[in-house]
């Protein structure tokens, strides 16, 4: 039984784990699960509609050079308001994809995005 448990803990590690990247490295990483951390430079809320809010790295859009998407639907699970973010420095954990030649990540928990408290550069 303690073979299976330490078998099971070195999967969880494994597969839980995820290489955090740079914003510039992020269009090299479509498909992979990833950390990416920096600081939000443009945050765009919907308030109204079924559109969904989008957090801005690297550059305010259409200049950003990765965005971070969430979901109308998933926007009740956060206890904060998106826009609160801007201006923060985060890292956020997810899967890359592309988007019209551009990386970006959809967030559909609350707990794939971590406050940093690293300086802002």
């Amino acid at each position: 039984m303690k073979n299976i448990t330490a078998i099971l803990a070195t999967l969880f590690v494994v597969m839980g784990h995820a290489q955090t990247i740079t914003l510039d490295q992020a269009k090299n990483y479509a498909g992979q699960r990833v950390t990416i951390c920096g600081l939000v430079t443009d945050v765009f809320v919907v308030t109204k509609g079924q559109a969904p809010s989008f957090l801005h790295f690297g550059g305010k859009y259409p200049n950003n050079s990765f965005s971070v998407v969430v979901y109308k639907s998933d926007a009740p699970k956060f206890t904060y308001k998106l826009g609160s973010l801007a201006h923060k420095n985060l890292c956020i954990t997810g899967y890359i994809e592309m988007y019209k030649g551009r990386p970006e990540m959809t967030v559909n928990s609350p707990t794939q995005i971590v406050v940093n408290n690293a300086p802002k550069k």
